[in-house]
């Protein structure tokens, strides 16, 4: 697919990658379809450092942002069949 002008790099069915991942351009739904709706976890260390053990108190060094909850995210349609506790990583 061409890249647009104005968007480069953005275009259904592309990916742009990023720093820390990938962002993947999910369609608008066919006319009548309601959109996938879903909810996304993302996963960081759980801790700052590399030995929290050696720290003294190793509870401040816990990362705020290991566990980041999207309640409202949109999915491509074909993970309308997952199961619960399926993973999924690009």
């Amino acid at each position: 697919m061409k890249d647009s002008k104005d968007y480069y790099g953005l275009a259904p069915g592309k990916s742009a990658l990023l720093r820390w991942g990938v962002l993947h351009w999910v369609a608008e739904p066919s006319p009548g379809t309601d959109p996938l709706k879903v909810e996304v976890r993302l996963f960081d260390k759980l801790f700052n450092s590399e030995n929290p053990a050696e720290l003294e108190n190793w509870l401040a060094d816990l990362n705020p942002n290991s566990k980041v909850e999207i309640p409202a995210a949109y999915a491509v349609p074909s993970l309308r069949d997952a199961a619960v506790g399926d993973a999924f990583q690009s």
